[in-house]
């Protein structure tokens, strides 16, 4: 695989190279600040993005500067299980119109710095990036990947099946495939970048068992029925726990 060190060099080897399509690039740092709270749907890089559970949060939105930011509400817990915590996500078809489920798909989020990551009485934070289905946002169909408590990386599979990847706090890319079938593999950068043939596999989710543990009540998740994002789970107790996402890629692979 040919190696990119911009989003403009992948995107002029289009047509030769790999043939990879960039479906969507955004870079949130160049969004003008706007509050997001209470707000259902936004639309961002020509895309309309479905926001969830948008009021339920210290601060939602760009902040201008740095990216799309999301902070916990104090004493409030988010937690994923019961989908009760904030969340935006595109679904694949609107970002691709020739959405295929015999291709395979990248989304990359990048951070500008690891997440201030709080674990225990005072607060806690997660960072969740992945693919779900579009009718049922939760974490029983497919990959979510990212920083977690303790400063680990970490990858929920299937039904409440958690596990970590050591310590990382220089991560700054996170790479989820959805490949054909609902197969994912997760990938981590210490640069921002979209280099996607530089990262570093961090964990492979299979699409219909997996070699440690079990998919539980889990569905395979076609590309056709995927919805690209993320989740903003955790506690604000004491201190601050900030997300902050700065952009977002999403490929399509040719088939």
């Amino acid at each position: 695989m040919a190696s990119y060190s911009t989003l403009a060099e992948w995107e002029a080897a289009q047509g030769g190279g790999d043939g990879a399509e960039v479906l969507f690039d955004l870079d949130c740092a160049a969004l003008g600040a706007a509050d997001w709270k209470g707000e259902a749907a936004v639309t961002i890089g020509g895309k309309s993005w479905t926001l969830y559970n948008s009021s339920d949060c210290g601060a939602f939105g760009p902040d201008g500067s740095t990216g799309i930011v999301c902070t916990p509400t104090t004493g409030k817990y988010w937690h994923v299980g019961a989908a009760a915590c904030p969340a935006m996500f595109c679904p694949l078809s609107t970002l691709d119109a020739s959405v295929s489920d015999t291709a395979r798909y990248t989304m990359i989020m990048q951070i500008p710095s690891w997440s201030v990551d709080q674990q225990g009485a005072t607060g806690y934070g997660q960072l969740m990036i992945g693919w779900w289905t579009t009718g049922n946002l939760n974490r029983y169909y497919s990959a979510m990947f990212g920083p977690a408590p303790s400063n680990n990386l970490f990858a929920f599979e299937g039904y409440n099946t958690w596990y970590t990847n050591g310590s990382a706090t220089t991560e700054r890319s996170f790479a989820v495939d959805l490949g054909r079938g609902g197969a994912n593999l997760c990938y981590t950068h210490t640069a921002a970048t979209t280099d996607y043939a530089s990262m570093t596999a961090r964990f492979g989710m299979g699409n219909n068992g997996t070699t440690v543990g079990s998919l539980g009540s889990a569905s395979v998740l076609l590309p056709s029925a995927a919805a690209a994002g993320a989740y903003f789970s955790g506690r604000q107790a004491a201190g601050t726990v900030i997300y902050t996402v700065s952009r977002i890629t999403v490929v399509k692979w040719p088939t």
